[in-house]
């Protein structure tokens, strides 16, 4: 999948700037927005799935405007879902979404439903009640619902939000397997889900475009810029000095991990992960 955006600004009510022109190319099979909480993921992905237009500017996808639904058959995954009914099983969910669909045919549709079950790793639970399912798989039962069009890509917004670690793989693993067969865009604001399965990578900062490119190619951008060192405790640990990515506490005491130029002498330098690529580009906009 190739997207495009050119120029793309969006304004909502009040002045409030959602994305302030944004111009960049990304190719991937499985493209990353990633970003903190109000940095422009969500109204990005609601532009790209064609949901919502952009104050100004252009998006083309694979040279064509976005546009959900059956003529260019983009399925979008919000973040906000509508319950679906907790005392029906996953089958008889999807093949309600499949009749709505346009699957009339019975038996072709109990197939169809049991394909996409196999394919989101829920057949063998395919007749439980959707209540006992755990955060997780609720999400695939989404998941599975949203590919019923046969859609050309897939595009989701922030779906391992509010899992725990083990639903997060669950997922992660989920949209890595989708997109061997279509292309797929999620947002996340999780830099280890990001570097974990994103070919390519949008990084949004205050509704601006800081930074794209490959997961290894934007840590990269933070070697030689990574140190690490021991604090006696919390207490020590400057809060004006170097930008301080994570602290972690042992017996001997705070080890300390910072993004900086200007380490302390005792410091170590250490390799770069993206979380700390991630903190140093947006730290610099700060």
């Amino acid at each position: 999948m190739r997207i495009e955006f050119d120029h793309v600004s969006c304004t909502y009510p009040m002045g409030i700037v959602g994305l302030d022109d944004m111009t960049a190319t990304v190719e991937g099979g499985l493209i990353g927005v990633l970003g903190h909480n109000g940095s422009g993921k969500t109204t990005l992905i609601r532009i790209l799935a064609g949901v919502m237009p952009p104050s100004s500017g252009e998006v083309r996808i694979d040279g064509s405007p976005p546009v959900v639904g059956r003529r260019t058959r983009l399925s979008f995954f919000p973040q906000e879902l509508p319950n679906f009914p907790l005392a029906q099983t996953p089958r008889q969910t999807l093949e309600h979404s499949l009749l709505l669909a346009g699957a009339s045919d019975e038996s072709r549709r109990a197939q169809m439903a049991a394909d996409l079950l196999e394919l989101v790793g829920l057949l063998a639970v395919a007749d439980r009640a959707v209540g006992t399912f755990s955060g997780g798989m609720k999400q695939k039962v989404r998941i599975a619902q949203s590919l019923v069009h046969n859609p050309s890509a897939l595009i989701l917004d922030e779906p391992t939000t509010g899992l725990d670690v083990k639903e997060r793989l669950i997922i992660l693993r989920l949209l890595h397997r989708l997109s061997e067969r279509i292309p797929v865009v999620f947002s996340t604001h999780d830099c280890h889900d990001a570097a974990a399965v994103c070919d390519a990578l949008l990084i949004l900062s205050g509704g601006t475009l800081i930074a794209t490119g490959t997961p290894e190619a934007l840590t990269a951008r933070a070697a030689g810029k990574v140190w690490e060192w021991w604090a006696r405790d919390i207490d020590t640990v400057q809060e004006d000095g170097p930008f301080v990515t994570r602290l972690h506490r042992y017996a001997a005491g705070i080890l300390v991990r910072a993004v900086t130029a200007t380490p302390p002498p005792e410091a170590l330098e250490v390799t770069p992960t993206l979380e700390d690529a991630y903190a140093l580009l947006t730290h610099a906009r700060s």
